[in-house]
């Protein structure tokens, strides 16, 4: 169901703790879904268990027709399409296939924060599953960790790096 000329992803917001649900609808409908998790050790009172989370929190990744919106929006869990500057909320391929490779290589050094930083110098990831992208350098907890910036969801990604694989930007 997706179009072959489609490039980006559009952000869909998810009813609390329905993503994994609503994924599996869209995928059972034939649709392109995209739900990045992440491996967390949760503590119960009696017991401690590895539990796979959305890495975003509310929000699932669909390419589609736009003649099955319809379809999309009548599906269990989903709330509506995220939008961003009066228009459908999009990320490109390029951003989810970093994510998927972010998540395959260093699952454990991957942070999700609200975007809401100031401080920082911007630069330029040259390698790694990240190369290319821009970003701003976050002393956090006496860690080098790069922030990625995905603006059209007001997210972005701390990633822990070394200094070796990021330059300035004048």
């Amino acid at each position: 169901m997706t179009t072959k000329n489609s490039a980006n992803w559009y952000v869909l917001t998810t009813r609390s703790r329905h993503e994994k649900k609503s994924e599996e609808f869209l995928k059972n409908r034939g649709f392109d879904v995209f739900l990045p998790l992440q491996k967390v050790m949760r503590k119960w009172i009696d017991r401690k268990k590895m539990v796979e989370v959305p890495l975003f929190s509310g929000y699932l990744f669909i390419r589609y027709d736009e003649s099955k919106r319809f379809d999309v929006l009548n599906t269990p869990g989903i709330v509506r399409f995220l939008r961003y500057n009066n228009m459908d909320a999009t990320i490109s391929d390029s951003q989810v296939e970093a994510i998927k490779m972010a998540l395959n290589e260093i699952p454990d050094k991957i942070d999700v924060i609200d975007q809401h930083f100031s401080e920082g110098e911007e630069i330029r990831i040259k390698s790694g599953p990240f190369k290319g992208f821009y970003g701003k350098i976050i002393h956090y907890n006496n860690n080098r960790k790069i922030m990625i910036s995905i603006d059209s969801i007001g997210k972005s990604i701390l990633i822990e790096t070394g200094k070796t694989v990021v330059e300035k930007i004048d």
